[in-house]
């Protein structure tokens, strides 16, 4: 019988996030930082999806979201700070 899901907030750091966000993602999309890029960052955020086919980036989205979006952050998980 399956365990049921813990009460608290699991706890998840960002860069375990990531790799599971760029594992899940399909090798035409990529996950890009816009840390470096001052213009990028002001446009899309943090964070952004690139389409590697058509090289348009999809709308930067919090991370935690996008996590949730691709069920690589579990209900039961938070985005470590």
């Amino acid at each position: 019988m399956a365990e049921p899901p813990p009460t608290t907030k699991v706890p998840v750091p960002v860069h375990e996030l990531v790799r599971r966000i760029r594992h899940a993602l399909p090798e035409w999309q990529q996950f890009k930082f816009t840390r470096n890029d001052p213009l990028a960052r002001s446009l899309f955020g943090d964070y952004y999806v690139i389409d590697l086919r058509t090289h348009v980036p999809t709308l930067g989205k919090d991370i935690e979201q996008l996590g949730r979006d691709l069920g690589v952050l579990k209900p039961w998980e938070t985005l470590k700070s």
